[in-house]
């Protein structure tokens, strides 16, 4: 399945031709930023670093942060029951 307002996508089981969301296999995403920057995933806001880890259903997401004008986007993969930390340093060119 693909969630075109996050970025996310992920294999979902699909039983009695429904999903269900809330049984989807789930891990933890932990942006972080140097300084500090504002944090979206696909079109939604997550916030301003740093703040504690989100819940989110396993799959493939792209996070992009914003720092000053300047954006960096990277692609992560979040694993059932794992914790992924993507990193930005905006201190480095």
């Amino acid at each position: 399945a693909f969630d075109k307002k996050r970025t996310v996508r992920t294999t979902v089981p699909i039983g009695l031709g429904t999903i269900d969301y809330a049984t989807l296999p789930k891990g933890k995403l932990q942006p972080r930023a140097k300084p500090f920057a504002d944090v979206f995933l696909g079109a939604v806001s997550l916030g301003t670093t740093p703040f504690a880890a989100l819940d989110v259903v396993a799959g493939s997401y792209s996070i992009t942060f914003v720092y000053k004008g300047t954006t960096r986007t990277q692609s992560v993969v979040v694993a059932p029951g794992g914790v992924v930390r993507p990193a930005v340093d905006f201190t480095q060119p």
